[in-house]
């Protein structure tokens, strides 16, 4: 069933928002003494399941609710319930798989019909703890286990296949507790089966376009399913969760492309042959995973056949598939540039490549620059570039040092990046099978030969490299093609690129 809470900014209007809440396919209001104390609520056009939270108020004194929620040992007064849950909520952390078990002991021996337990999800594996909880309980009778907070996200959008109560919002309106879903985005989901759910992996900081991409994508081939966000710097961690929980496939980004490489059970050939994995597909219980980062290079930029001399910054786990897509382009001369100069250097012997330090960066030449670095080095400058020379920047968002985090957490995005700011700007090449969201304004051409700053975006959101486009040499004048669905969706699988 699902639940929406009155809003306090409803409080006055009650009976319309209840009615409203019906015609969107609620099942329950839920009106909470410490939001709402005096809602005008005479008739609810739903039943009403009336949460005090040690607030009790005159509307409710003496009335009889369909459902009565009291917190743990919370005393009931003269409140009356056909139905009583009793609640824990723990919105620091998720205790251990054994404290919450004896927690939900003691809530069914004050009497509950319906035991609800909420704690806020810290790291990946809090979410197996409340999946364990979950199917612990169900034994014993109907139970609610839910995750707050960003990194509860898989399990919130799992509630209504696991749960007896799922709590939302009416979208437009409040939500009453961090991580909550719209009641809309619930029921273009429903069915008796749970929907397919996608995602991409990669580390802390990850801003990305994808899920509103798939989200179009999956709703133009009519497939149920879900692309989330699964941002963690606990790859192993995050991996039993997407394993366990029920996710078919995911996109792999930054820093996870080589390291995933151990969790998979087979690779197709060009993955193999790279080390390099960009999506992960379930097949037949089998963890498959796939190199679409040099397709998509190759598809999305034919100018690359016109390149002779490539540098490639960086020495990132991307860089295989990017020397992969040079090298079936014709490009003859790729040199790696690092500041690791072990992993350099490693790196140049299993590629075959030359390798130089990244400070000689501004003394080389190139007709084309791949910048795959995950921030900004605002002290280094580009070699000087002939007229057409190009620059390929690998990432979205925010340029700069995300600095240290925590675990991390699976969360689901509301908003994509902001819109590429105007000016000059790098050939981006980030979704590069299925574009990268809005088109920005198209630049000024330059065609000085002078080198240019890499410095970081005024705005966090920009897509470029941070080009200073008035003396930028670097003419962006060339953008991915336009997909099409057969490039977007192979064989109702869900991801493709990251």
């Amino acid at each position: 069933m699902y639940v929406v809470t009155l809003p306090a900014s409803r409080s006055d209007d009650a009976e319309a928002f209840a009615e409203e809440a019906r015609i969107r396919g609620a099942d329950l209001l839920e009106v909470r003494g410490d939001l709402t104390p005096e809602p005008r609520l005479a008739d609810s056009a739903l039943p009403i399941l009336y949460a005090p939270r040690g607030a009790v108020s005159e509307w409710a004194a003496g009335r009889l609710f369909p459902w009565l929620d009291l917190e743990d040992r919370e005393w009931a007064g003269d409140l009356r319930g056909e139905r009583l849950i009793r609640s824990f909520h723990d919105h620091e952390r998720t205790p251990s798989f054994g404290e919450l078990e004896d927690r939900a002991r003691d809530l069914w021996e004050q009497g509950a019909d319906l035991v609800k337990i909420a704690t806020r999800v810290q790291r990946p594996l809090d979410l197996l703890v409340l999946d364990n909880l979950r199917e612990s309980t169900r034994a014993t009778g109907p139970a609610t286990v839910l995750g707050m907070g960003p990194g509860a996200a898989l399990d919130r959008w799992r509630s209504p296949w696991t749960n007896e109560l799922t709590y939302c919002f009416l979208a437009g309106h409040e939500a009453s507790a961090e991580g909550q879903i719209p009641l809309e985005e619930y029921r273009r989901l429903e069915g008796e089966e749970p929907p397919r759910f996608f995602g991409i992996l990669g580390g802390p900081g990850l801003r990305t376009l994808s899920p509103a991409i798939h989200h179009l994508l999956f709703a133009r081939h009519g497939l149920r399913a879900r692309y989330l966000v699964f941002e963690t710097s606990e790859l192993a961690e995050t991996w039993r969760v997407l394993d366990r929980l029920g996710v078919d496939g995911f996109s792999v980004t930054a820093p996870f492309k080589r390291e995933i490489l151990d969790h998979l059970g087979r690779l197709e050939d060009l993955a193999a042959r790279t080390a390099s994995v960009n999506t992960c597909v379930r097949e037949r219980g089998l963890w498959v995973g796939y190199q679409r980062d040099a397709v998509g290079l190759v598809r999305g930029y034919p100018f690359l056949s016109s390149v002779r001399r490539a540098l490639i910054v960086g020495s990132g786990g991307v860089v295989p598939a990017v020397v992969e897509a040079l090298r079936q382009s014709g490009v003859t001369s790729i040199d790696l540039l690092a500041r690791d100069e072990n992993g350099r250097r490693r790196l140049a012997r299993e590629l075959g490549l030359e390798d130089d330090e990244l400070s000689r960066l501004p003394r080389r030449s190139a007709d084309l620059v791949v910048w795959s670095v995950p921030v900004d080095l605002p002290e280094l400058a580009l070699p000087a570039a002939a007229p057409g020379a190009r620059f390929l920047d690998l990432r979205y968002g925010s340029h700069r040092d995300p600095g240290p985090r925590g675990g991390g957490g699976l969360r689901d995005p509301r908003r994509p990046p902001d819109a590429p700011r105007a000016g000059a700007r790098p050939v981006r090449a980030l979704h590069r099978r299925d574009g990268d969201g809005r088109r920005p304004r198209r630049g000024p051409r330059v065609a000085r030969r002078e080198s240019v700053k890499i410095s970081p975006l005024a705005s966090t959101g920009g897509n470029g490299a941070g080009l200073r486009h008035a003396s930028s040499p670097y003419l962006s004048i060339d953008t991915p093609r336009r997909p099409s669905s057969r490039d977007s969706v192979s064989r109702g699988l869900g991801p493709t690129r990251s």
